[in-house]
């Protein structure tokens, strides 16, 4: 049960004396007094070492002014050098009528060191942001694509402001694999490469980089050999960053937050490890010394301020022994196994969140485990764990396992995710990482995978597969 958390009454108390500057909430200008958080109430309490605890709080706002205020959301900022740090820093607030008070729907969360004294200078004044959704934003569910039989849009990512949707897209006449790019709502498609004209096709998703730029992504030669390459959204500049002989596949590219870097798996004799390179194709390293075909390395991915590396080993499909989820440095050192003291599972996925710096959080890791067991219901468990292993939470139990996927919204802590019940179509899901929310479905009764966030939250992009075997991409509103 949420209680008062009496033992931090002068950092709350801090809080509640920072002065909140004037503000615009639904094109409104408020006041420093029109719009007030106070009331802080602890809803839970974690033991993160010997003497820094974590804390989630829910508040109160109340709105002094004469007009309505739509979509309230405040964000709790605290300077780097303190002791104290903020990891999810926003509120939720919903609307807030004149007059009335409404508390948040989720959760801030703070870790303190207590052998430290609490600096109130290191707070930083609450800002509230929250103009309503977008009106020319897509309604509801909204198909982007419209493939005709046997052809396929698919593997959709959003590029960094949300305006644009790269994926990949298959013609329907010489079913040829290539980058494509469309508008938010659907308009304004383009085929991006050309990869037919060099006997080639584009396989893996493609990835805007962090500043929008250019677009990365795989090339495949039947029968195995691929590599990596980017573009300009305009089709121009074409440059491939790797090279090898045949049985050389390369896929799999992940851009480091600020773009100078890719990470990217390379697989020769059926052993794959994880390589680096620079974004412009130059000091290729190898961070990964895998020597088994079941222990090969594979789903690497960067954290939001570029200081781990997230990755797997183990043969989700072959071995029998299970797969782990080790971190590393960038340059491959300091290689860290975070479920090894966990049962053996067999298919893993694991994602950091998501943030920017300007808004900096400590990093979690979400991850999907499937049960070696043939009879296990349900085959599958969704948890959420720091980045050094400890406080591990279920989320949710899943009953899909080979196409299971999620992402994490940027800056926030709620992750979208794909589940289903027995007898029902794969639907979307979206559950707090802090489990404050019990997981609320979204896209019933579509069949709905590869969940990804829009930049600002606002929309969720989705596929859906037809009886008739065609794959589109969808959007849908977000919570």
């Amino acid at each position: 049960m949420a209680q008062t958390y009496n033992s931090m009454i002068g950092f709350l108390s801090t809080l509640a004396r920072l002065g909140i500057g004037a503000c615009m909430v639904g094109g409104v200008s408020f006041g420093a007094s029109d719009l007030v958080v106070s009331n802080y109430i602890l809803v839970s309490s974690t033991r993160v070492t010997r003497t820094v605890f974590e804390y989630a709080f829910q508040a109160d706002v109340t709105n002094n002014s004469n007009v309505d205020a739509v979509n309230v959301k405040t964000i709790i900022n605290i300077k780097a050098a303190a002791p104290t740090t903020v990891g999810d820093n926003r509120l939720s607030f919903g609307d807030v009528p004149a007059g009335l008070t409404v508390r948040s729907k989720d959760t801030f969360t703070v870790r303190q060191d207590r052998t430290l004294p609490l600096d109130p200078s290191s707070l930083v004044p609450n800002t509230f942001e929250g103009p309503p959704k977008d009106p020319a934003k897509p309604p509801a569910v909204v198909q982007l694509t419209n493939t005709p039989n046997p052809g396929a849009n698919f593997v959709p990512s959003w590029s960094p402001d949300g305006s644009m949707i790269v994926y990949i897209c298959v013609s329907p006449v010489v079913l040829e694999h290539e980058v494509c790019t469309m508008s938010f709502d659907g308009s304004n498609k383009v085929q991006v490469t050309h990869e037919a004209a060099f006997g080639r096709f584009v396989g893996g998703p493609p990835q805007w980089s962090p500043d929008g730029s250019r677009i990365l992504y795989s090339s495949y030669i039947v029968p195995r050999q691929s590599h990596i390459f980017t573009i300009l959204p305009t089709g121009a500049k074409r440059t491939q960053l790797t090279f090898g002989a045949v049985d050389d596949f390369i896929e799999k590219g992940a851009w480091s937050p600020d773009g100078s870097q890719l990470l990217f798996t390379r697989r020769l004799s059926d052993i794959q490890n994880i390589y680096s390179i620079n974004a412009n194709g130059t000091n290729e390293r190898k961070l990964t010394n895998q020597v088994d075909f079941f222990q090969s390395a594979s789903l690497a991915s960067w954290s939001s301020d570029g200081s781990l590396i997230l990755f797997s080993v183990g043969d989700i499909v072959h071995s029998g022994g299970g797969s782990q989820i080790y971190t590393m440095a960038p340059n491959g050192s300091a290689q860290r196994c975070l479920t090894c003291s966990r049962a053996p599972a067999g298919r893993l996925k694991a994602h950091f969140n998501r943030y920017t710096l300007d808004r900096p959080q400590f990093n979690r890791i979400a991850f999907f485990e499937e049960s070696l067991s043939p009879n296990a219901n349900p085959p599958g468990e969704f948890f959420v764990m720091e980045e050094n292993g400890t406080n591990v939470k279920s989320l949710d139990k899943i009953f899909i396992t080979l196409i299971f996927d999620f992402d994490w919204q940027l800056n926030d802590d709620f992750i979208v995710y794909m589940n289903r019940s027995i007898g029902e179509n794969l639907s979307l899901s979206v559950v707090n990482a802090y489990g404050v929310t019990s997981p609320s479905r979204l896209t019933p009764p579509l069949r709905a995978e590869y969940p990804m966030w829009s930049p600002d939250g606002s929309l969720i992009s989705f596929l859906t597969t037809t009886s008739v075997g065609t794959i589109d991409i969808w959007t849908v509103g977000a919570p």
